[in-house]
């Protein structure tokens, strides 16, 4: 039987005041929005949230790299060919770049004339034709050395006295590899996937079958074809499509041991393992997880609602760790939407809070070691270079769009309908900021000219609703700083149906 109650009058002058009293909370698609912190928001990209306040992220820079023989930084230029990928070659002068495409190699070289960095084609016109290389980095004796490879065109070094990159005769041809004590541990050999290969010790190239050389271990097939390997915390990691294994080893052969120690109930992408300081962060289709060597713990509940959108086109990623922040980039698609992008999604592992960046397709991200001071490298789908900046106000000359969402909101009051007045909220920055509130009827914006100096704004405001929405975005890239954004409201008179 349903029974009526009249609800109690909210006073007629009675003003209310709805607030976002600190941005504090990140980015949250895993709960409902009417139970959402407004500090925190459902859709959200290109911003920070830095001490309680909301601004435009910070953007990404044209690279530079010290040169030893122009004795400056100078510009990286765009890759040789945009299929290229990049890889660091550590030399006794520096890091010298690498690239290999469709057209073979190309090692950076310094053009003294125009001082500047420019691209120089090598003897070595191998193509490149895998999609899933690897590069470990060692010595031949006391030159340091780059061994490079893929599934598809095998082994290739380059050592940082000739600089030239040359093939390995009768090269395992593999697509992923890792260093460990002394011996290159590999995964992707053609005739069994389930296959990790180790080389001799001392000697990466040798993969000689015998007691004192080189050697295999084969694993079930249970848990899909292997897609990483990683050398971490005295272990060895594989990374299949659902699950990892643990191998142990140190000098000798038979003092190797293998166990699977983690099953995923989803698959793993290839190219998001990064060891991450105690942990191995890794993406699946159903999430980021971050691996302790024995169980696996998700850390990306707040995304879940786009891990869910994406479920059936997420297939592969790029991945990196740096300044203690994990990079993932992959196509995603955005909860409600259609259409597929690549989005780049950046979790700080010390406030354990995720960014979302549109409008930067990045497809290979590279640690750099410049002259001092880390940078990381980031290679777009067309071949350019860029790099995190946080002086950078676009992206590699392209406006920051850069938008967020309050949690649409029954403002505590389901049953109430509200009479929205004004919005006000203290704002600086350059450009201009809209403001667009919008209830489940009707929507209204307004415009705001950002001066440099902080001010209070205040925008009048005619709408009547039951559920309140506020979205805040730049109009031309602009930097901004927004605090406190507050919606004056009445609550009018309603009723509260019971059962």
């Amino acid at each position: 039987m349903l029974h009526h109650k009249r609800q109690r009058a909210y006073g007629e002058a009675s003003v209310r005041r709805y607030a976002v009293d600190a941005f504090t909370g990140g980015l949250n698609m895993a709960q409902d929005e009417q139970i959402i912190r407004s500090g925190q928001s459902s859709a959200a990209y290109n911003v920070e949230m830095v001490d309680g306040a909301l601004r435009r992220c910070s953007g990404f820079s044209a690279p530079v790299k010290y040169s030893h023989d122009l004795g400056r930084e100078a510009p990286i230029p765009a890759l040789p060919q945009a299929d290229c990928r990049l890889y660091v070659l550590r030399t006794a002068h520096g890091e010298q770049l690498v690239a290999w495409g469709s057209s073979g190699f190309y090692v950076e070289k310094a053009d003294t004339t125009f001082g500047r960095i420019g691209w120089q084609k090598c003897t070595c016109t191998a193509e490149r034709t895998g999609k899933s290389d690897y590069c470990v980095h060692y010595k031949i004796g006391s030159v340091p050395a780059m061994l490079l490879g893929n599934e598809k065109d095998g082994m290739f070094y380059i050592d940082s006295v000739a600089c030239a990159p040359q093939a390995v005769q009768n090269s395992k041809k593999l697509w992923a590899g890792t260093l460990h004590y002394e011996r290159l541990f590999a995964v992707g050999d053609e005739s069994d996937h389930n296959r990790v290969r180790f080389s001799a010790q001392y000697d990466p190239k040798d993969f000689t079958v015998s007691y004192d050389k080189g050697g295999y271990i084969d694993f079930l097939k249970d848990k899909g074809e292997a897609l990483e390997i990683l050398s971490h915390a005295n272990s060895i990691f594989v990374f299949w499509q659902y699950g990892i294994a643990r191998i142990k080893a140190y000098s000798y052969q038979d003092e190797f041991t293998a166990a699977e120690v983690y099953e995923s109930i989803s698959p793993i992408l290839r190219g998001s393992v990064q060891a991450c300081g105690e942990y191995v962060i890794f993406a699946a289709k159903d999430g980021v997880y971050a691996f302790n060597g024995t169980d696996a713990v998700r850390v990306s509940d707040p995304l879940e609602k786009l891990f869910e959108a994406s479920r059936d086109v997420l297939q592969e990623a790029a991945s990196a760790f740096f300044g203690g922040k994990y990079y993932l980039s992959a196509v995603m698609r955005l909860p409600g939407e259609k259409k597929t992008e690549k989005l780049l999604l950046v979790f700080d592992l010390k406030s354990r809070r995720w960014q979302m960046y549109r409008d930067i397709p990045v497809r290979q991200f590279v640690p750099l070691h410049n002259h001092g001071e880390d940078r990381l490298l980031a290679v777009m789908d067309d071949g350019r270079l860029c790099m995190p900046d946080s002086a950078a106000q676009d992206y590699v000359g392209k406006p920051i769009h850069a938008c967020w969402n309050m949690p649409v909101s029954n403002l505590g009051m389901p049953e109430a309908e509200k009479e929205l007045r004004e919005l006000h909220a203290t704002v600086s920055g350059s450009g201009r900021l809209r403001f667009t509130v919008f209830t489940e009827r009707e929507s209204e914006q307004a415009e705001v000219e950002l001066h440099e100096s902080q001010r209070v704004i205040s925008c009048p405001l005619h709408l009547k609703g039951r559920l309140v929405g506020l979205r805040v975005e730049n109009l031309s890239g602009n930097d901004f700083k927004l605090s406190a954004p507050a919606l004056l409201y009445r609550a009018e008179r309603g009723r509260m149906r019971r059962v």
